[in-house]
This record gives structure tokens, C-alpha cells and sequence, in this order.
């Protein structure tokens, strides 16, 4: 279903005739905003890790979790096809007080 919404989201474009920055800047807002709301929906409790990963037309999702029995010292690593990026996942969680 996120999949579904997400691509029908991010495939439908608002037409503007302005070339104002600010209300461009604001429909793009609206779309991350959006998209955020939705990937964030993927995230579930666990007690060690998960992960979900799918790839729209637009857009490349990962979203990792990990819980409080996850024992692993080992980073994960976001990758795309440009770029890639280590994400302390449980520095921020104890960062976080586990939430």
C-alpha cells in the first residue's frame, strides 16, 4: 500500500504557472513531507533488525530498524547507485534513549 500511494505522490505533479521560488519551494516541501509521512509507516518495533527496501520510477527506499537485543557491531550501510553512507543506527538510538 505505501508503495502504491508513495509512487502515485511523487508521479502526480501540481501544475504551476508561477516561476515564484518560494511556492515552487513550497509544492516540493509538500512532496518530501508526504513521502516522509509514508516511509516513516514502514517502521516497526523489533526486538534485533529489520529492513525494507523497494525502488520506485523516482525514488529508492531503505529504511532500517533496529531493536534492543540487536548485538551487532557492524554499521549499516545506506547505498545508492551515486553514493553511499554509514548510518550509526545505535549511536542514535542510545542517543535517543532507545526511541
Amino acid at each position: 500500500v505505501v508503495t502504491t500511494v508513495l509512487d502515485v505522490a511523487l508521479n502526480t505533479s501540481k501544475i504551476s504557472e508561477s516561476a515564484d521560488s518560494k511556492e515552487l519551494v513550497t509544492l516540493g516541501n509538500s512532496v518530501i513531507k508526504a513521502s516522509e509521512k509514508l516511509i516513516s509507516s514502514l517502521v516497526k518495533p523489533t526486538e534485533t533488525c529489520d529492513n525494507v527496501n523497494f525502488t520506485l520510477d523516482t525514488v529508492e527506499v531503505q529504511v532500517f530498524m533496529i531493536g534492543p537485543k540487536f548485538t551487532s557491531d557492524q554499521i549499516p550501510q545506506l547505498d545508492t547507485k551515486n553514493a553511499s553512507m554509514d548510518i550509526d543506527l545505535v549511536g542514535i538510538a542510545k542517543s535517543n534513549k532507545g526511541t
